[in-house]
């Protein structure tokens, strides 16, 4: 009896430890900021948790746009993979993001996407994390045609474990 009582309580610890760890809930994140028709930007966060660093750059790692050059659509897709890079050295993460882009745009009618966060490096290496965005308005060069968009990234994010 002693020997089963002691096989037992071996086995509830295992599987105790074997357990996963509850992941933290996800946190209401907001990102913004420029970004330019060249790839590059910069982002600030509002953040109430305290899960991301405050501002930094971004860069755009890959572009891939359809329907292909001489279609004529209503809307156009683009799939960007963008990367938030942390002015305070925290880390990186990257982003996927499907964007449409109506092809009358108007002040009513601006570019849309969904984003999901696929990599991290440093604090946000098991980063998690989606949402929905938007380009707020154009953002003029020199001449009048715009170079970028104000872009507003909105969703939540994690980091399973915390």
């Amino acid at each position: 009896m002693r020997k089963m009582i002691t096989i037992a309580a071996v086995l509830v610890a295992i599987i105790a430890a074997a357990a996963p760890v509850a992941a933290a809930p996800p946190e209401e994140v907001t990102l913004h900021g420029p970004s330019f028709f060249d790839g590059s930007g910069t982002f600030a966060t509002i953040d109430e948790a305290g899960l991301l660093c405050p501002s930094g750059t971004t860069s755009d790692v890959f572009k891939k746009t359809s329907p292909p050059e001489g279609q004529s659509p209503n809307v156009i897709n683009m799939q960007i993979r963008k990367l938030f890079v942390c002015d305070d050295g925290s880390g990186s993460f990257e982003i996927k993001l499907q964007v449409q882009i109506p092809v009358s745009i108007d002040m009513d009618n601006w570019p849309t996407f969904s984003w999901v966060v696929v990599d991290g490096t440093g604090d946000y290496e098991d980063l998690k994390g989606n949402g929905s965005g938007f380009a707020a308005y154009p953002i003029f060069g020199s001449d009048p045609w715009p170079i970028g968009v104000y872009d507003v990234y909105e969703g939540r994010m994690h980091l399973p474990g915390n």
